[in-house]
């Protein structure tokens, strides 16, 4: 007796959470926090959507199974509900004096703290003693000294 091929199409459930895989995982190495060792999947034939839960024991899928349908039948008939109505959800928002007041720039001191204020007295220095370019280097007091330490630093480039 021949067995007939397999047709590759597979009969799909047209509800949401008409037919529901499930798969127990575990026990894992290292249990996760608050002791649990096992992890439970759900997943729906329609949609395809993934639910995981954590649980302690093996003994416990029975009784996740019963809260998750139930979960998801709330959910289903809420959504379902809501949609027949057509609710829309509208929240009132009290609005304070404070929010709608226009902002305006703080006027306090701002200041550094202590311990960085050395650092703006270093900072406070003229620098304007050094010159800027080539050309004020050229005709300040100190040419010559500008002019060899310019050269000391080419023959340094050099050098390296």
């Amino acid at each position: 007796m021949t067995k007939t091929p397999f047709t590759g199409k597979a009969e799909k459930v047209g509800v949401l959470i008409g037919l529901i895989h499930l798969d127990v995982c575990g026990p894992l190495k290292t249990p996760a926090r608050g002791g649990y060792s096992y992890f439970i999947t759900f997943i729906d034939d329609h949609s395809r959507f993934g639910y995981v839960y954590l649980i302690k024991y093996k003994f416990e899928t029975f009784e996740k199974f019963k809260e998750f349908k139930a979960e998801r039948f709330k959910n289903h008939k809420l959504t379902s509900l809501l949609e027949l109505e057509s609710t829309v959800e509208a929240l009132d928002a009290q609005i304070s004096t404070q929010e709608t007041q226009v902002l305006r720039r703080s006027i306090r001191q701002r200041q550094l703290p202590k311990r960085y204020r050395f650092m703006m007295e270093r900072d406070a220095l003229p620098i304007d003693k050094e010159p800027t370019n080539y050309e004020k280097a050229i005709f300040d007091i100190d040419s010559d000294k500008w002019l060899e330490a310019m050269k000391s630093e080419m023959d340094a480039m050099h050098v390296n």
